[in-house]
């Protein structure tokens, strides 16, 4: 019997055709299953949560550490900002082998090397072809690790700033006085310089402490120098302490030597520079009597020299000054160099000398 060529031909086809369909249900199923197999993979869950931790998410999961830094950051914007410079992205992560377990795996979500939080997975409910994806059930961020505690102590003229943001008084827990200014911290009477302790608590970051002084200049905790912050009087101040011990020492030397024997003229022209009735005024009135056995037979002033002027508060001025005398006394001539500090007050317009203190 004769083959047809046109039904062969058909059923050629119509086999083929069946072959790729076929083939291609395979493999349809084929990666179906393998896509469902690769969505179960731990790998997948957590690239997927990767791309989800954007600025948004963790600023949700950073609110509760967000509040410790209101001190030094008045607004969320702020102290979110300063987070994300403390913890830069991109961030990786990194399985825990030590917590993870069958039924649980734990990743590590890090900022250079370092761990700011974990991710928790576990399988969820099964899903085409009987596959679990993992799926996160607990999130666990804690940055407290970045916050710092710090002590900054300076005079109570400087300025403390953090990220420049000046810290108020509620950041001073102490108030000290110098050692070196105790002998005039007794009398009471003064607005003295002193230091002032700053506690810096839940700080991202110390190196961002700056100290600024009353000059507007940027200083170190530990630049302080009492004769620096003494020497504080406006030049028109200087001008009027200095024309004042120009005219007291000459006055002082001349009641000290009595060279003349005139004593009492000698108080009375050196009390119209002296705050009447004080620790000094009756010190010298007392003095008058000894006076007549002062062997000197003359002091002559070479040099008067003002080293430094305070401004002590309260209408109060310490006057450090310098003179040399050339004696001619008793036993001969001699030099010297005195060195003493005159405490004035300005009272009417006029300086009188309170208290004098050798230096």
């Amino acid at each position: 019997m004769k083959k047809n060529p046109l039904r062969f031909l058909m059923g050629y086809l119509i086999y083929v055709t069946g072959c790729l369909f076929l083939i291609t249900l395979g493999w349809a199923f084929f990666w179906n299953y393998m896509e469902a197999y690769e969505k179960a993979q731990p790998i997948h869950a957590i690239e997927k949560y990767m791309k989800v931790l954007d600025d948004e998410r963790l600023r949700i999961l950073a609110k509760p550490f967000l509040n410790k830094l209101e001190a030094y950051y008045p607004s969320e914007d702020e102290q979110f900002a300063a987070l994300k410079e403390a913890i830069p992205g991109p961030y990786q992560y990194a399985k825990n082998t030590k917590e993870s377990k069958q039924d649980e795996l734990v990743y590590m979500i890090q900022s250079d090397k370092k761990t700011i939080g974990k991710v928790f997975f576990r399988e969820g409910k099964k899903e085409e072809f009987g596959f679990r994806p993992w799926e996160v059930y607990m999130e666990d961020y804690q940055f407290d690790f970045l916050l710092e505690e710090d002590e900054v102590i300076v005079p109570n003229t400087w300025k403390v700033y953090y990220d420049d943001q000046l810290l108020g008084e509620e950041s001073i827990i102490e108030n000290i006085a110098f050692d070196e200014l105790a002998y005039l911290s007794d009398k009471g009477l003064f607005a003295l310089p002193y230091k002032q302790k700053y506690h810096l608590e839940n700080a991202l970051n110390k190196a961002k402490i700056r100290i600024i002084d009353e000059k507007g200049q940027e200083r170190k905790e530990g630049d302080i120098h009492v004769d620096e912050l003494m020497d504080n009087c406006m030049d028109e101040e200087k001008q009027r302490l200095e024309n004042f011990a120009q005219l007291f020492i000459p006055k002082y030397v001349k009641f000290l030597s009595n060279a003349d024997h005139r004593e009492n003229e000698n108080y009375q022209d050196l009390a119209t520079l002296l705050v009447l009735g004080s620790d000094l005024d009756r010190r010298l009135y007392e003095a008058i009597a000894g006076q007549i056995w002062v062997p000197t037979q003359g002091d002559t002033i070479t040099k008067i020299q003002t080293n430094r002027f305070s401004n002590l508060g309260n209408g109060y001025y310490l006057i450090d000054v310098t003179y040399h005398l050339d004696t001619q006394g008793g036993y001969g001539f001699s030099q010297s160099e005195n060195r003493i500090q005159i405490i004035v007050q300005h009272i009417g317009g006029e300086v009188k000398a309170l208290d004098i203190i050798s230096a």
